[in-house]
């Protein structure tokens, strides 16, 4: 017998559905914080908090009293003179440090000096330095020959503290601010 006279049996067509590969997104890992950015925190609206500005002998620290981090941005140091002229100092100034002004972690300060003096060591009542600067007699803000010379610490228009040079401690609490 001849193998193509065999019967060959019938094929019946099945209706299978075959799927389409679907594409699976591939995920990139995503950059680990640093320490910093890991423990920035902003902020809250409305939250103020105290600090103090600590000053004699030609250096000045602002200091976080608080048990929160706080905002010294927008700040300004201002004492006018007997002649009328302005000292004056911006906290924006302090900026490009390890902790931004908006930021200040509790305990921790930044801090001033006379330009002519060399690098001054961290106060032992402040946590960690994040910014300082070196800076020249207009901004000199927190002395004075005269003992009755005060200077002001403003946000905006609003005076928030009126410190007297020759008392070397004054605090300011940034929650009406």
């Amino acid at each position: 017998p001849d193998p193509t006279d065999e019967a060959t049996p019938e094929v019946t067509p099945t209706n299978t559905r075959t799927q389409m590969p679907t594409h699976t997104a591939t995920l990139t890992p995503s950059r680990t914080p640093t320490q910093a950015e890991a423990t920035l925190v902003s902020v809250e609206e409305g939250e103020g908090g105290i600090v103090a500005l600590v000053y004699g002998d030609g250096t000045l620290s602002l200091v976080n009293r608080s048990d929160i981090n706080v905002d010294v941005s927008g700040l300004q140091f201002v004492q006018v003179t007997a002649s009328g002229s302005q000292l004056s100092f911006r906290s924006d100034q302090w900026e490009n440090g390890t902790r931004p002004v908006w930021s200040l972690t509790p305990g921790d300060c930044f801090q001033l000096w006379q330009i002519d003096m060399p690098e001054q060591p961290v106060p032992d009542f402040c946590g960690f330095r994040h910014a300082w600067r070196a800076v020249a007699s207009p901004r000199w803000f927190w002395m004075s020959s005269d003992p009755n010379a005060t200077f002001e610490v403003r946000r905006g228009t609003t005076v928030l503290a009126t410190c007297p040079v020759n008392e070397g401690e004054c605090e300011i609490d940034l929650g009406d601010s």
